[in-house]
């Protein structure tokens, strides 16, 4: 069963990616959606890619955990922006994140209520912890 730090991890990624259709393909929603996006296929580089630096280090191994899982996650939720000062945003996260096992039942859902900091970093959004 994966842990619930995958899904904290998770919950994190898909505030930081949300996506609500804009065109702006560097907005901190589409970011969100990329991360979920990448969380999601068990793309493990690609969430580390959209992490800030410092968070991206503390990730190498939950990363290397998502891409070696079997099953998938499946995220089901609404995302809105709170704040975008230019040089941080926040996204906020509401919905469920349900894990499923290699034999496609439901293993884990999680509820996610939360925010995500994301922070401009060499000029693109990342996603990244307070």
């Amino acid at each position: 069963m994966p842990s619930t730090v995958r899904l904290l991890m998770a919950a994190l990624a898909v505030l930081s990616c949300l996506v609500a259709g804009c065109g702006d393909q560097d907005s901190p929603l589409a970011v969100t959606e990329r991360l979920v996006a990448a969380y999601a296929a068990g793309d493990g580089p690609g969430v580390r890619e959209l992490a800030c630096q410092r968070y991206a280090e503390a990730l190498a191994e939950e990363c290397e955990r998502i891409t070696a899982e079997e099953g998938r996650m499946v995220f089901e939720v609404d995302y809105s922006l709170v704040s975008d000062d230019g040089s941080e945003a926040v996204v906020h996260l509401l919905g469920t994140a349900t894990v499923y096992g290699p034999n496609g039942q439901a293993v884990e859902v999680e509820d996610m209520d939360r925010d995500v900091l994301l922070v401009r970093e060499q000029g693109a959004w990342k996603f990244c912890q307070r």
